[in-house]
C-alpha cells in the first residue's frame, strides 16, 4: 500500500471517529438537556403540592379542633340527659344539640398530586420513601373522605328522622347573622317557632343511643384526621429535602 492510501485511511478513521463522537455528543446534549426539562417540570409540580400539603395541614388542623369541640358538646349534653337531679331540659339546650349536628367536612384538596400523577412527573421522584410517604398521605386522605361520607349518610338515614319529630330544628342555631347580611340581604332568619323539644322523647334510650352513634362516627373523623396530620407531615419533610435538591 503506497504512503499516500495510508494516509487517506488515517484521515477516514479520525474523520469517522470525530463524526461518530459529534453525534453522540449531541445525543448526550439532547439528554442532558431532556433531563434538565424533566427537573424543572418535576420541581415545578413539587412546588404546587407543597402548598397544597401546607394548606390541608392547616384544613386538617381547623377540622380537628371544629370536630374535638363536637364531641366535647356532646358529653355536655349526655351530662344534662343523665342528670336525674334535673326535670326539665335547659333553654339552651336546642342550641347544644344543633352544636353536635353541624357537620364539619375538611377541605382536603389533592389537584396538584393528580396533576403530577397525570404528567407521569410522579416516577421522576428520585426519593423512594417521599414516593411512598406521599401515597400512604393520599390514602389519609381517602379515608377523611370516607368518613365524612359516612358522618353525612348516618345525619340523613338514622339521625333527622328523629330530630325532626322530637326537636325543633329552627331552633338549632344553625342560621347565622354574619352569614346573612354576606349574602347581600338574600337571606333571611326564620322566626322562633311555636313548638318545644318533645322532652319525653328526647329523655330516651332511643335518643341516647343515637346520640352516642354520632358521637363515634365524629370520633372515627377524629381518628383519620389525627393519622391524616401525621401523615401530611411526614411527606412535607421529605418533600423539602426533594425540592433543596433540585
Amino acid at each position: 500500500m503506497s504512503e499516500s492510501q495510508r494516509i487517506a485511511w488515517k484521515r477516514l478513521t479520525v474523520e469517522g471517529a470525530a463524526i461518530v463522537a459529534s453525534i453522540l455528543l449531541a445525543f448526550w446534549i439532547d439528554a442532558l438537556w431532556d433531563r434538565h426539562v424533566e427537573q424543572e417540570d418535576l420541581l415545578e409540580y413539587l412546588l404546587a403540592f407543597e402548598q397544597e400539603l401546607i394548606e390541608s395541614r392547616k384544613d386538617i388542623e381547623l377540622a380537628l379542633a371544629l370536630s374535638t369541640e363536637v364531641l366535647r358538646t356532646t358529653d355536655k349534653a349526655f351530662a344534662l340527659l343523665s342528670d336525674s337531679d334535673q326535670d326539665s331540659l335547659p333553654g339552651s339546650f336546642a342550641e347544644t344539640i344543633g352544636s353536635i349536628y353541624k357537620i364539619h367536612s375538611p377541605d382536603l384538596n389533592t389537584g396538584a398530586y393528580e396533576d403530577m400523577v397525570s404528567s407521569g412527573n410522579m416516577r421522576l421522584i428520585g426519593d423512594r420513601k417521599l414516593s411512598d410517604r406521599i401515597k400512604q398521605y393520599m390514602q389519609s386522605v381517602s379515608s377523611v373522605r370516607s368518613v365524612n361520607q359516612v358522618l353525612w349518610d348516618t345525619y340523613y338515614s338514622l339521625q333527622v328522622p328523629y330530630l325532626k319529630d322530637h326537636f325543633v330544628i329552627s331552633d338549632f342555631g344553625w342560621e347565622s347573622a354574619e352569614e346573612i347580611d354576606d349574602a347581600a340581604g338574600l337571606l333571611t332568619i326564620t322566626p322562633k317557632g311555636p313548638y318545644s323539644i318533645d322532652s319525653d322523647a328526647v329523655k330516651t334510650q332511643e335518643f341516647w343511643n343515637l346520640l352516642y352513634s354520632w358521637k363515634e362516627a365524629y370520633s372515627d373523623q377524629v381518628r383519620r384526621l389525627v393519622v391524616a396530620r401525621e401523615d401530611c407531615d411526614a411527606a412535607l419533610e421529605l418533600l423539602q429535602f426533594e425540592i433543596e435538591s433540585l
